[in-house]
């Protein structure tokens, strides 16, 4: 698979850090560099090498080995294990599974949004991924498309291994800098620096949304514009099929004390009574629901992976039990909807002044306090003059201008989108044309 290969190193790589010999970049973002390395045994794996100006700080540094440590205790079911870590010549690096297959915002991008039955599948996957990473007391922080692995087995979560840990008093790194990518980024992580796993949580909704709809639920714009959308104006999430209408309403709700835990979200969805029986039933529907020949890069014949690769197309789908290991992570660090794709709306001028405290409903049951698909959070308010939502309320107060509905998602492959009086039978809710200029 061409997309497997990375690029090539550049000069001023080494050719191994640690005992991993280096084979090719795939990708680099602001923690450090991503690379295709090869194991002393022969398999290939994906080595993390972290900037020097993080490495250089002791705090930094404790964190890491800690943080790494609990990662390795993470269970592998729908995530990337992480087998080593350490530190050469000064530079801390992460080694985990190398996870060969496609992303989900690389699919997206090139395909649109996933059919309902996959939909459902990798609702499933994420959710025991969360699960399983929370279960060892650790927060993903950057939950996104690009962190998310389709592969011939199922979906993958990769990139949680510097996650920070929940006994961690998690505040903003630096002053004013919010780790994570606008619009996966929870509101009260946002205005109050709040990291936990309630924030992965809220991710894991707007993922669904976006890759069931083909836009985000929020529109798009930078980490503060989408933030305070999702305080203030009730998503469009008209199009999700049922149960997942309801439960990603309940993820994305603006109060993180009324949104269901990620083990919630895995037994709604599987309709388990408990966690083991939970994890049994995600396998068994991996295993028949999930429909690898929509992924046309990851359909090939058997014997075509790389050395050290457990290869995906050796098995049979009808005889799996559960995800493959051993493929790739996608380009590092990516951010949420691409520009120039139209899955999201006009971007609304930045610096807009941010309501920074929404009126939050009472705290109660996540799970019994489930909105309806499509009505708007308990309490959010839209702002005055702005095109009205089913059951919003007019909020003179807020200045950030709620995304229309119209103007939130794109076509859904596959999805007969609901009938809109005055519209035709056959109609759909499509992007907006750009505006000039």
């Amino acid at each position: 698979m061409g997309r497997s290969a990375g690029t090539p190193l550049k000069p001023e790589d080494p050719p191994a850090i640690g005992s991993y010999e280096l084979v090719s970049r795939l990708g680099s973002g602001g923690m450090g560099v991503v690379y295709l390395a090869k194991a002393a045994d022969g398999s290939r794996v994906a080595l993390k090498a972290i900037r020097r100006d993080y490495t250089a700080d002791p705090v930094y540094r404790a964190r890491f080995h800690e943080e790494v440590s609990n990662a390795r205790k993470v269970a592998s079911f729908c995530t990337a294990r992480v087998l080593d870590h350490g530190e050469d010549r000064g530079v801390l690096y992460l080694v985990t599974e190398f996870i060969d297959g496609i992303s989900l915002e690389d699919h997206l991008i090139e395909h649109g949004a996933l059919s309902p039955s996959v939909l459902h599948a990798a609702a499933v996957g994420v959710a025991a991924a969360l699960t399983a990473i929370h279960a060892a007391g650790l927060v993903h922080r950057d939950l996104k498309p690009a962190n998310v692995m389709l592969t011939l087995a199922g979906p993958r979560v990769i990139d949680f291994g510097l996650a920070r840990s929940t006994h961690v008093n998690a505040r903003h790194t630096n002053a004013g800098m919010v780790m994570g990518t606008p619009g996966w980024i929870a509101p009260e992580q946002v205005f109050e620096g709040r990291t936990s796993p309630a924030g992965d949580v809220f991710a894991w909704g707007s993922l669904i949304a976006y890759a069931g709809l083909g836009g985000h639920p929020f529109g798009e714009g930078d980490a503060y514009v989408m933030a305070a959308r999702a305080r203030t104006a009730p998503p469009d999430l008209r199009g999700l099929p049922a149960p997942l209408d309801r439960l990603v309403a309940a993820a994305i709700h603006p109060d993180p004390s009324r949104r269901p835990t990620a083990r919630q979200l895995l037994l709604e969805l599987v309709e388990a009574a408990d966690e083991p029986a939970a994890q049994l039933a995600a396998t068994k529907h991996l295993t028949n629901a999930w429909n690898a020949s929509e992924f046309a890069p990851l359909t090939q014949p058997p014997g075509t992976q790389g050395p050290g690769v457990q290869g995906p197309g050796v098995v049979p789908l009808a005889e799996r039990t559960g995800p493959t290991p051993g493929m790739q992570p996608p380009p590092a660090e990516r951010t949420g909807p691409t520009p120039g794709s139209s899955r999201g709306p006009h971007v609304p001028p930045q610096g807009a002044p941010i309501p920074q405290n929404a009126q939050i409903p009472p705290q109660g049951s996540p799970m019994q306090q489930m909105p309806p698909a499509g009505s708007p959070h308990p309490g959010a308010a839209m702002p005055s003059g702005a095109p009205a939502h089913p059951g919003a309320s007019a909020h003179p107060g807020a200045a950030v201008p709620p995304v229309p509905p119209a103007e939130r998602s794109g076509p859904v492959p596959g999805m007969v989108p609901p009938h809109v009086p005055g519209q035709g039978q056959g109609s759909r809710r499509g992007p907006r044309p750009p505006a000039p200029g």
